[in-house]
């Protein structure tokens, strides 16, 4: 009895099968129309962060682009990534504000590579251009602290 118990225990261990999903976003963030320079991006599935091929290609670069390629290995079936940028800028500039803006846009399941941690070049996510001052589509509620 304890034998067949511990048999099955193994084999179901055994059975969990893990999968890489890899995604390549791409676009420009900018702020008052200036390059919203050398801030973080993360790639999230459910509570998840993926990795990144380097460090440093998370966060936007001199002139407020980036391209992104990220991963993860998990035991989900399919993920459900999405990009979270938080950041301080507003509609004015004069008044200073201590508080940040969040955006969590969701990537289509097409834009997502399955059983690879490098993304197929043809999925890439395209984020666009987008002035952070105005309010956007995916923006939750701002974060005091």
């Amino acid at each position: 009895m304890q034998f067949t118990l511990l048999f099955f225990i193994i084999a179901s261990c055994t059975a969990i099968r893990f999968t890489d999903f890899s995604v390549h976003i791409k676009g420009k963030f900018l702020c008052h129309e200036q390059p919203f320079a050398k801030w973080p991006l993360d790639v999230f599935a459910n509570t998840k962060r993926f990795r990144y091929d380097e460090y440093m290609n998370h966060f936007t670069k001199e002139y407020g682009s980036f391209d992104l390629r990220a991963f993860i290995q998990t035991d989900d079936y399919m993920v459900a990534p999405y990009i979270l940028i938080q950041h301080n800028c507003w509609e004015t500039r004069e008044v200073p504000h201590r508080c940040f803006r969040k955006i969590i846009q969701p990537i289509t399941p097409t834009n997502v590579t399955v059983g690879s941690q490098t993304p197929d070049e043809n999925k890439t996510y395209d984020f666009g251009t987008v002035d952070l001052r105005f309010k956007h589509p995916y923006e939750a509620a701002v974060n005091c602290g």
